[in-house]
Parts: structure tokens; C-alpha cells; sequence
């Protein structure tokens, strides 16, 4: 099910979709037995103990991956190209529930980590993302860029003469941008 986030360089609110896959091993029997017996568990096959883990442990994972995407202070879509990275950096997250099992993570990955398509803030996300690179690769700022961009508007609102006192109007606001560039 989707995870629930905010964006931590564009603060806009979205939800990520994340597939993958882990493994574990058994490091305390006792602490692992203890568990079982607790959960009252009976005629326990392999498809069984799958499953009851795998539903406690998915709020876990989902609040790692939440934590983790948080606190990269990344662009989500930028997180997103770097799966192997980011596995990595949340996997050390993973353990401390399974430690509470007798369990030990052999293996965490994720394979696959997005923004729904239907996710009405995506397009929002792209949009921003996109223009942040383009001002990478212009080399400017964004207040440089902002400032260029208010001057531009003025200058085609002069040369209309929209609106009584639109000279004025637009010479207040040209100081305004000359103060932003």
C-alpha cells in the first residue's frame, strides 16, 4: 500500500509505492519460539509463518522507508533512481524489529520505488523536479532566475500600456524585480 509523505525539497505531499524483497534468519530460537508461542500460532507450515511476519513487519518497513526518504533530503524522484543507495542506507532501520523476533536480516533491496501514476501531486513533483534542473543547468540561481523572469513580464506590461497607470504600476514593480536580480 502506498506510504504517505511529504516531499522534503519541494514540500508538496505525495505517496510512494515501494517493491522489494527481504531475508532473515533465525539468530535466538528461544526469543524466535517465544514469539510463535505468543501469537498463538497452531500447526504452523512455512506459508503461515510467512505471512504473520510479513504483516508485522510491514508497518516497520513502511515507516523505515518513510524515515529514510525523509531524512535524505532529496527530491523523491531523484531518491528513486538510486535504489541500491538508499537499500542500503535504511537496512541498519530494519533490524531493530527483527531483533525483537530473534531474527536477523540477511537481506533487504528495494526494486522498486514510485509515485502512482494516478497520484493527482505527481505531475506537481515532475514539474518541480524538472525546472530545479534546468536551473542546475543554467547555472543560476533561483532568485536570479525569479528576478530575470518578474523584469521580462514588466517590461512586455510597458510596452502594452495596459491600464490606467500601468507605467507607474510597472516602474514600482521594475524596482521591485531589480531588487530580486
Amino acid at each position: 500500500s502506498p506510504i504517505q509523505l511529504r516531499d522534503p525539497v519541494q514540500g508538496i505531499a505525495t505517496s510512494i509505492k515501494a517493491r522489494g524483497s527481504y531475508k532473515v534468519s533465525v539468530a535466538d530460537s528461544s526469543k524466535f519460539l517465544v514469539k510463535l508461542v505468543g501469537s498463538n500460532l497452531t500447526n504452523l507450515g512455512p506459508n503461515d509463518l510467512e505471512r504473520n511476519f510479513s504483516n508485522q513487519f510491514q508497518s516497520k518497513i513502511k515507516s523505515t522507508i518513510a524515515k529514510g526518504l525523509k531524512e535524505t533530503n532529496e527530491e523523491l524522484l531523484g531518491v528513486c533512481s538510486e535504489l541500491e543507495e538508499f537499500s542500503e542506507k535504511i537496512t541498519p532501520g530494519m533490524q531493530g524489529v527483527l531483533d525483537e523476533y530473534g531474527l536477523k536480516l540477511v537481506n533487504f533491496s528495494i526494486s522498486a520505488m514510485d509515485i502512482p501514476e494516478d497520484d493527482p501531486n505527481r505531475q506537481l513533483l515532475e514539474k518541480a523536479f524538472a525546472k530545479k534542473r534546468e536551473f542546475d543547468v543554467m547555472g543560476a540561481g533561483y532568485q536570479t532566475i525569479k528576478g530575470i523572469e518578474i523584469m521580462g513580464n514588466m517590461s512586455e506590461n510597458m510596452a502594452s500600456g495596459s491600464g490606467e497607470g500601468g507605467g507607474m504600476g510597472s516602474m514600482a514593480g521594475a524596482g521591485m524585480g531589480l531588487g530580486l536580480g
